[in-house]
């Protein structure tokens, strides 16, 4: 795993409809718009956004968790409005040991009905294989959260199966825990069959990188 270029500069990622990079205090109103909606919010840990204020902290936090090279937070965008955030996925949970990440993620209603979602993750899920060199991506949601699985499963992602009753969430109870992953030999299947998604396919031409400011 290339651990030093995921945090050695913040990626910039483009495919054919959508652009992930580095969030920035611009995007403060789109993702107080995701942050407070309830219904985004049924399925996380944390609770919806009660003040604008707080999209500013999570902007902040993500800014000081990339600094100490813990987790790299992704803003995404549709190329028909780079201006306005659509969703966020965040790389963390970097284990050198596996080669291994963990990725989160929450879109907002601007991408319902749409595929930027699993378009993103694609584009995201290629710079990680073949740039950042990882050999396993997974993501956990809850079991019961569907529209995520939705999602994981579009990108290409496995199911590998669910712990039941694993962990108390202050807002939900007892939970039940999805695990979902793609290996590169996964990865290197999707590709060489055409099978991956085009998003991803287009992102290695237009790939750069976007420095610390």
């Amino acid at each position: 795993m290339r651990t030093e270029l995921l945090f050695e500069s913040c990626p910039f990622l483009t495919s054919a409809n959508v652009t992930l990079s580095r969030l920035g205090f611009a995007d403060g109103d789109a993702l107080w718009e995701i942050m407070q909606d309830e219904e985004l919010y049924r399925y996380e840990y944390e609770a919806p956004a009660k003040e604008r204020v707080q999209a500013e902290y999570k902007i902040q936090d993500a800014n000081a968790q990339f600094a100490a090279k813990r987790t790299v937070t992704l803003g995404v965008y549709a190329n028909t409005d780079l201006a306005h955030l659509i969703g966020w996925i965040e790389i963390g949970g970097v284990d050198e040991g596996m080669n291994m990440v963990q990725l989160r993620f929450l879109f907002g209603r601007r991408c319902v009905g749409t595929e930027y979602p699993a378009e993103a993750m694609g584009a995201l899920c290629r710079y990680l294989f073949e740039m950042a060199r990882v050999n396993r991506v997974q993501s956990v949601c809850l079991d019961a959260d569907i529209d995520k699985q939705r999602i994981l499963e579009k990108s290409g992602f496995q199911r590998e199966g669910v712990l039941r009753e694993c962990h108390r969430w202050e807002r939900q109870g007892v939970v039940n825990f999805a695990y979902y992953a793609m290996l590169l030999s996964d990865y290197n299947f999707l590709k060489n069959t055409r099978t991956v998604l085009a998003g991803a396919e287009t992102t290695s031409q237009q790939q750069t990188t976007q420095t610390e400011e």
